[in-house]
């Protein structure tokens, strides 16, 4: 009697675990079975729509405005790409530089007429001339032409092509100072107790007894880079100032200051009648030659713009010789069309 009681225990203890497994796998099935009314309701409540509506009212309304929706969104990101590329200045494929037809000489500006530059050599007058105030002259250079100055202190410039140099033609007072828009090197002559400043769009430098190189085209972020001895740099807005020595080179953007240590070798080549490139984008290296050259610049490859080469060549060859060695390097494609260099 006994043995029999217990098998009966574990047939009613065995039948109670199955229906409690059981009762459980329905629990999960209500669980798991979506409600498609209360999902519907829902997704109306999300996007604003009368849910009273007949049903087929019902999905068009849902899929117009779903459509609107993404157009919107799309539209946002198409913005935010935009502003994007203007806060941070990202290339963008199509031209990036356009030839200059116009007459292509050195001329000297002063206050009464411009003509075509004679004098190059201000030495000869003298700074404590009697006769005469201190005026202001602008040299200034067309794509493909440079020129060597040498100021009334003494002082030597290498004005690069497509840049202006404003300066006064006697350097009177304690303070030289000079303009420039576009790219020289200068070689300061030392005077005592005497200043010597070049102020260009971004900033202002101030010669500590220096040979120094400044790039401050309009299309590009301004640079200086220090060859021998030490500069101050001030931004326009004096927010930031930074002394740099031999090796150092200043950024500036957005009046900004990025400072790093380079090779200034490369950088002051062009003045000796190179194009020295190292390790610097396609983008930059086209734009130069641009200049140069005074053609249109077309990059059809967004992705060649960022391509890092390294290169060098004399500026006196002609087009076809720069775009021909160009070419010998991996992942350049360049095609020379009228007046138009195409980077594929």
């Amino acid at each position: 009697m006994t043995t029999i009681k217990n098998t009966d225990k574990k047939l009613t203890s065995s039948l109670e675990e199955q229906v409690s497994e059981v009762r459980s796998a329905l629990v999960r099935m209500t669980k798991l079975k979506p409600d498609t009314k209360e999902a519907w309701n829902v997704l109306c409540a999300q996007l604003g729509i009368d849910k009273d509506e007949d049903e087929s009212d019902k999905h068009v309304v849902s899929i117009g405005f779903v459509v609107k929706r993404m157009i919107a969104v799309a539209a946002c990101v198409a913005m935010v790409i935009a502003i994007y590329v203007l806060i941070y200045n990202k290339p963008v494929k199509g031209q990036v530089f356009t030839a200059d037809n116009s007459k292509q000489e050195i001329t000297l500006t002063d206050e009464s007429n411009t003509s075509v530059a004679r004098q190059f050599d201000f030495t000869k007058n003298k700074e404590n001339s009697k006769d005469s105030e201190a005026q202001l002259v602008t040299m200034e250079t067309p794509r493909g032409k440079d020129c060597q100055i040498i100021l009334a202190d003494g002082t030597k410039v290498w004005l690069n092509a497509d840049s202006k140099l404003t300066f006064s033609r006697k350097m009177l007072g304690q303070k030289r100072w000079v303009k420039l828009e576009g790219e020289a090197y200068f070689e300061v002559a030392h005077h005592a107790n005497r200043g010597f400043e070049v102020e260009t769009k971004s900033f202002v430098v101030t010669d500590l007894g220096t040979a120094f190189n400044v790039k401050a085209y309009q299309d590009k972020e301004s640079e200086v880079v220090v060859v021998d001895g030490k500069i101050k740099l001030t931004t326009n807005d004096d927010s930031q100032q930074q002394e740099l020595t031999e090796g150092m080179m200043a950024n500036v953007k957005n009046g900004k200051c990025h400072v790093q240590s380079v090779d200034p070798y490369p950088f002051m080549q062009w003045k000796d009648g190179l194009f020295y490139f190292n390790d610097a984008t396609l983008m930059d290296v086209m734009m130069d030659i641009g200049r140069w050259y005074n053609i249109n610049i077309v990059f059809e490859n967004d992705k060649a713009m960022q391509t890092r080469i390294h290169f060098v060549e004399e500026r006196n060859r002609p087009l076809n010789v720069i775009v021909g060695s160009l070419n010998e390097i991996d992942g350049v494609d360049i095609v020379i069309r009228k007046n138009e260099l195409t980077v594929k």
